[in-house]
Order: structure tokens, then C-alpha cells, then sequence
């Protein structure tokens, strides 16, 4: 497996022996709040960069947004992170609540933030290190990271730490915030259920999403092959796209019968200017048909959610009258040749009943997916989101 790395904290120290918040089997669970991104990074980013492939919903979200704040794109260090935890719990000792912060947040009642990271931590023989962190930014889902490795996830250490994480969910972010939640599957599950149980906010039955969460490297990405019907131009969208682009995005939210996140044309035209002013949005165009001048737009793919070593595809859709041409196959091949150039993973979701598009990722180079080698599958894991009745929905 692609695994996760798990890293830890410090050495040595007596301010870290005597922090006990939540103590289990001789470890001590500690749960923060971050109300910036910059804080949240400061005390995590450098795990999160050094798993930037199952960190990718929230990793490149968070430099954004630590930009906006004017502390620049920069991932602080592991050096910054132990400076971060010397200030937290100097901070602690001074309100004197070293033994209550995990239990007790600092604020009984939830108040709407744009932006509200909680991690998780485990200190074990004097070692901190990073188990979860979840995000609640904007108008998208809670996205959840888990620094431990998807073979390792067992309930009973999901048991030791979920309950006191969706305590302090209910604590500081409102309840109807939350309309669904990401990650990989054993985890959502479990804070799922858990969150059910603490606010009664029941689970939507059918899960929003259940994908494979794949990725592609230079050394797995397939050569780029001339097109087989004829000739195409692919590269970025530019404004001229637009028209044709939008409805594209709206038609690729309608393609699954169950997405709670479709867009209207309008919605999905203004979906494709923001991905086109940011150059985050590729098309393959091919002629017209018979009795037409100018060429078309039959497929378009975006690039988005970029790391110093990770971008994401997304919105990879084919226009209907244009499928089994291999223009999906083609563009997708075209566009990671392009990003690797300078990435050094390309990540993906593949909801598990698109067995064809499996197959085409597969082909691309995507491993675990379609008829690549079975030993793959243990590279890749599933990933889960579910959904909750009685919230405000948000898109993604």
C-alpha cells in the first residue's frame, strides 16, 4: 500500500508530561480548535504535506485560505509545530484548564465560523502525534484526514477517539452545518453514527458518495496515443469555452441520478468561469458535424485542489452524443502529461459503480482501478460520504 506517514512529535519533556486532557490506556487524547487556517497548519500542515495524497480535500483548501490571511502559501514546518504546542499549552496552563480541554471546550455554545479545524491528537510516551483533522470551511462538506494508515484503522481505536471528536463537533460547529461528511470509509462511519446518536440528526440512507481513492504517477501514466476518430485540439478552456463548458458542468452533475449537488445550466456556466478564470479547466474540442462550421466542445476535465506535490482531477465528462470515441481516455491522458510536469501525484475519486470510467482511468494509469493488476488494490482506499437529514446543504 501507498501508505500514510505516520509521524510524531518531540522528545523528552516535561511540559508534555504534564499535559493531561483526556487520558485512555495510558495515552492522552488531546482535541484542538483552530479557528484560521494558519493555526490549524501551524500545528499540523507539515503532516498533512507529508501525506498530501489523503490529505488533498483539505491540505490545498487550507494554503488558499492561509494566503488570504496574508501568511503566504508556505506549509510551516515540524519545527513550527512543536512551536505551536509550547504555545498551546502555555496558553493552557495560564486559563488553567489542563485537565479539562478535552472534555470542555471553550465554548459551550457553537457560533457559525467560515472556517473551524478540529484536530485530534495522541500523546503516548511523551510523543504527540496527529490521529485526525477535520475541516468545516465554507459551504463544502466536513472533510475528515486521518494520519493512521487505512490497514490500521481498528474500532477499538476509532472508539477511543470519535466519541470526544464529534463532542466537540456538536461544541463548535452548529448542527445543521453539517449536512454530510468525508473520508475514508471505517471513519466516517463511525463519526457518522456517532454524531447521529449525539445531536439525532439521522443518516440519510443512501450515501452520497462511495468512491476508490486512486492515483497516478509519471511512472504509471500511459503514453499519449494520436485520436481515433479524426482530429481534436485539447488545452486549457479560455472564455470562448464557456457556453459549452458550463453546460457540460451541469450536465455532469445530472449523469449521477442521486448527487445532491446538481447544478442548474446557469449554475454550472458560472461553475465553469471560476475554473476557467483560475486555468483549472481543460476541453477536447472536435469539428462540428456535417454541415457545420467550427469546432465543439465533447469533453472537458478539471484540474483543481494543488499542493506543492498533488493535484486532483475532477469533472472528467463526455458530451453524450460524443461517447466510446476515447476522448475521455485521450484528454485525461493529456492533461496529467501536463501536470506531472511539475506534480508528482495526480489523486481521484471513482465512485465504485462506474465500472467504465474505472476501466479508463485504469488505462490512463491510475492504479487499483479497472483491469489494473489486483495487487494495486491495496494501494488505493475506499472513501465514503455520507449524508444527514435536516441540515442546510452545501456543494462541493
Amino acid at each position: 500500500m501507498r501508505g500514510r506517514t505516520e509521524v510524531s512529535l518531540f522528545g523528552n519533556n516535561a511540559r508534555y508530561r504534564s499535559l493531561k486532557p483526556v487520558r485512555q490506556n495510558s495515552a492522552i487524547i488531546s482535541i484542538c480548535n483552530h479557528f484560521s487556517a494558519r493555526d490549524m497548519l501551524r500545528a499540523s500542515g507539515w503532516v498533512l504535506e507529508a501525506n498530501s495524497v489523503s490529505s488533498n480535500l483539505i491540505l490545498p483548501d487550507a494554503i488558499e485560505r492561509q494566503i488570504f490571511e496574508g501568511y503566504g502559501g508556505e506549509v510551516p514546518s515540524s519545527e513550527d509545530s512543536r512551536m505551536w504546542w509550547d504555545d498551546h499549552l502555555k496558553q493552557m496552563e495560564k486559563r488553567a484548564l489542563l485537565s479539562s480541554s478535552s472534555t470542555h471546550p471553550e465554548s459551550a455554545k457553537p457560533a457559525p465560523h467560515d472556517v473551524a479545524y478540529i484536530s485530534v491528537w495522541t500523546i503516548d510516551q511523551e510523543y504527540p502525534s496527529l490521529d485526525f483533522v477535520l475541516a468545516c470551511t465554507g459551504r463544502k462538506p466536513v472533510f475528515i484526514f486521518t494520519n493512521r494508515s487505512y490497514g490500521s484503522i481498528s474500532p477499538s481505536w476509532l472508539d477511543r477517539r470519535i466519541p470526544l471528536l464529534a463532542e466537540r463537533m456538536k461544541a463548535t460547529i452548529p448542527e445543521r452545518r453539517v449536512f454530510s461528511i468525508v473520508g475514508v470509509e471505517p471513519v466516517v462511519q463511525r463519526l457518522a453514527t456517532a454524531w447521529e446518536s449525539l445531536t439525532g440528526h439521522t443518516i440519510i440512507p443512501e450515501p452520497y458518495y462511495q468512491a476508490t481513492h486512486t492515483f497516478c504517477t509519471r511512472q504509471t501514466l500511459a503514453p499519449i496515443q494520436p485520436p481515433a476518430f479524426g482530429p481534436c485540439r485539447m488545452g486549457l478552456a479560455s472564455a470562448a469555452h464557456l457556453t459549452q463548458a458550463g453546460r457540460l458542468c451541469s450536465a455532469f452533475t445530472d449523469s449521477a441520478h442521486d448527487d445532491p449537488y446538481r447544478l442548474s445550466v446557469e449554475q454550472g456556466t458560472q461553475e465553469a468561469k471560476r475554473l476557467i478564470d483560475r486555468k483549472e479547466l481543460y476541453v477536447c474540442e472536435a469539428p462540428c458535424g456535417p454541415g457545420q462550421t467550427g469546432w465543439e466542445v465533447v469533453c472537458i476535465v478539471a484540474v483543481t485542489r494543488k499542493s506543492s506535490k498533488v493535484a486532483a482531477v475532477s469533472k472528467v465528462f463526455t458530451h453524450q452524443n460524443h461517447r466510446r470515441k476515447g476522448y475521455a481516455k485521450l484528454l485525461l491522458t493529456h492533461v496529467c502529461h501536463e501536470v506531472l510536469r511539475t506534480e508528482q501525484h495526480i489523486v481521484l475519486f471513482v465512485a465504485h459503480d462506474l465500472t467504465t470510467a474505472a476501466g479508463v482511468y485504469g488505462r490512463v494509469g491510475f492504479v487499483g482501478v479497472g483491469d489494473r493488476p489486483i495487487s494495486e488494490r491495496s494501494s488505493v482506499e475506499r472513501w465514503l460520504e455520507l449524508g444527514f437529514k435536516d441540515t442546510e446543504i452545501g456543494h462541493w
